[in-house]
């Protein structure tokens, strides 16, 4: 089983905390059209700790972090259940990333460590 997580001084750039500008409803909702669009299905939703739980092509666990209103920090914690991935989790979580920023505006990329 291999496992990625991003957080914001990640030693690979690739997996560093992406920052979004935008309304915690509006990212929310970007989220769920996002996980759906790659084949995740919503298994829980934690509203008091802003995290979301899905199953699909791999187990995945999506955080959001608010500095403010209108600035979230995402991060994900993948598990894929293959003895050798070959990069695949990494590659997940660039596709998750790129389907949220085509959905609502970056502002960047590790903005707080």
């Amino acid at each position: 089983m291999s496992h990625y997580e991003t957080r914001e001084l990640h030693q690979k750039l690739e997996l560093r905390t992406q920052w979004f500008s935008c309304r915690y409803e509006k990212l929310r909702e970007a989220i769920l059209a996002s996980a759906e669009y790659l084949g995740y299905e919503l298994v829980d939703e934690v509203p008091k700790y802003k995290e979301f739980i899905f199953d699909g092509p791999a187990d995945l666990i999506l955080s959001v972090c608010s500095q403010s209103p209108i600035e979230h920090g995402v991060d994900f914690s993948i598990n894929n259940n293959h003895l050798f991935d070959f990069g695949k989790g990494k590659r997940q979580i660039k596709q998750f990333y790129d389907q949220l920023s085509s959905r609502v505006q970056l502002k960047g990329v590790s903005l707080h460590p």
